[in-house]
């Protein structure tokens, strides 16, 4: 199994199971994989470009999920692409838009 394929999958299963994922990157290594992931019902944002108008994208979005209801098997998820290391002091965990 490729790398890319067990990420897929991993995405996948996380987004079954909370709906709602945020995926850091901070080597920006598995950019390309976010970009092919093919997962219905998923709206996928990335802060690649901007980090503010990501925040923007996925509220609008998370309104939508949230309003789903999770009731189907089909339930709309959201997974936000963040091509930048978590952070792990708390301090700056405060200031993380995706946090």
């Amino acid at each position: 199994m490729k790398v890319s394929s067990f990420v897929r999958d991993r995405m996948r299963e996380y987004l079954e199971q909370y709906r709602v994922v945020v995926w850091y990157d901070g080597e920006g290594a598995f950019e390309e994989v976010f970009d092919s992931l093919g997962i219905p019902e998923c709206t996928r944002v990335s802060a690649k470009e901007s980090r503010l108008r990501a925040r923007r994208d996925a509220e609008d979005a998370f309104v939508r999920v949230s309003a789903a209801g999770g009731s189907n098997e089909a339930a709309p998820s959201l997974l936000i692409y963040v091509p930048v290391s978590r952070y792990i002091d708390e301090g700056d965990r405060v200031q993380d838009l995706f946090e």
